[in-house]
Formats: C-alpha cells, sequence, structure tokens
C-alpha cells in the first residue's frame, strides 16, 4: 500500500468517483477517514474478497503468528 494525501490519489483503492467524493465531504482530508470505512470501501483485490487495507493488515497478522509460532517450536523455552 501506499501513502496517499488526497482523494484523487485513492483511485486504485476506491475507483468509484461519487465514493471518493463523499468520504471529501465528510472526512475532509484523507488522513481523517477512520479505518472500517475506508476499509470496506475499497475495492476488492482480485482473486479475494478484500480490499487492499484489509489484505494488508490480515497478512501481517498472519505473518506474526506463523513466525511466533516457529520461535516456539524451535526454541519452546524462549517465550517463557
Amino acid at each position: 500500500m501506499s501513502v496517499v494525501n488526497s482523494f484523487d490519489e485513492l483511485k486504485k483503492e476506491i475507483s468509484n468517483k461519487e465514493v471518493r467524493d463523499a468520504l471529501k465531504e465528510l472526512y475532509g482530508h484523507v488522513n481523517n477517514i477512520d479505518l472500517w470505512p475506508g476499509g470496506i470501501l475499497e475495492d476488492v483485490v482480485p482473486g479475494s474478497k478484500l480490499g487492499p487495507l484489509f489484505m494488508c493488515i490480515i497478512v501481517d497478522q498472519f505473518r506474526a503468528v506463523r513466525d511466533l509460532s516457529l520461535i516456539h517450536i524451535s526454541e519452546p523455552t524462549r517465550l517463557l
């Protein structure tokens, strides 16, 4: 995901201009968009049921769990 500074820069994530315009009217600046509405309004990543934001969050969480599990399996006393 890339950092955006304007509502026009959200075109890749939210292709519907009416939705972007509504967000602009409600939030004023892209940095003010709440996580949940911003995430559910994104276009779906091809082959997925999620937009880029929630995809990124979920992938990061699964990687963290996987990596922690690998540490625990290889060094069970390390986490105690």
